[in-house]
């Protein structure tokens, strides 16, 4: 079997692209979808507070302070060489659904610690991990009403027994569970909407 490549092999650009959509583990176990990006190339960072990363590998992780909030960066390669970065701008949450903002996206992970480091984990069929080195002190904001992380696999997996329980006592004919959990995706959209639905509290 060929070994798949890792995200961290693409150009800075692309690999912004393929973070989007991306679940992503914290340290203290919550998984966070990652929505927005931006790629930043080499030649923007080779001065001031960004410099260390010249430096660093893809896929480790950088967080400097810049005026008053902390930035949540990621490595990437820009040609051949290492030095550019994604900067991750938006996410999905389990407490507050979106978080928009580089500065609430730091908040909401726990990022308190000019130059602090870590890196992203791949791991065969399962989210991204973020190991971080030191604390971290997450600030979750207050609720907006439900999640609206998308229904990925990982998320249905948690509801399979309310989802089976739901597709038998409302069976449609000739769908199959799989063709029910596809159309599920597009018609409930979210978590907060696959609650509802289920009549979880």
């Amino acid at each position: 079997m060929a070994k798949s490549h890792s995200l961290f092999t693409l150009g800075v650009h692309e690999l912004a692209q393929a973070l989007q959509g991306q679940e992503l583990e914290l340290p203290d176990g919550r998984v966070i979808t990652i929505t927005q990006t931006e790629g930043y190339p080499r030649s923007q960072n080779d001065r001031g507070v960004y410099k260390p990363m010249l430096e660093m590998s893809p896929g480790q992780v950088f967080i400097p302070r810049v005026m008053s909030a902390f930035v949540f960066l990621i490595v990437a390669l820009d040609g051949k060489q290492a030095g550019a970065c994604v900067r991750i701008v938006g996410i999905d949450t389990p407490e507050a659904g979106e978080i928009g903002g580089g500065g609430r996206v730091s908040k909401y992970v726990g990022f308190t610690e000019h130059r602090q480091v870590g890196r992203i984990e791949e791991r065969m069929g399962k989210s991204l991990r973020l190991v971080m080195e030191g604390t971290l002190a997450p600030e979750v904001p207050a609720t907006n009403g439900g999640s609206k992380v998308r229904l990925t696999d990982r998320v249905l997996s948690r509801y399979a027994d309310a989802l089976g329980g739901y597709y038998t006592n409302r069976p449609r004919a000739g769908e199959s569970y799989d063709a029910f959990l596809t159309r599920i995706k597009s018609e409930w959209s979210n978590e907060a909407q696959l609650k509802k639905q289920l009549g979880i509290g």
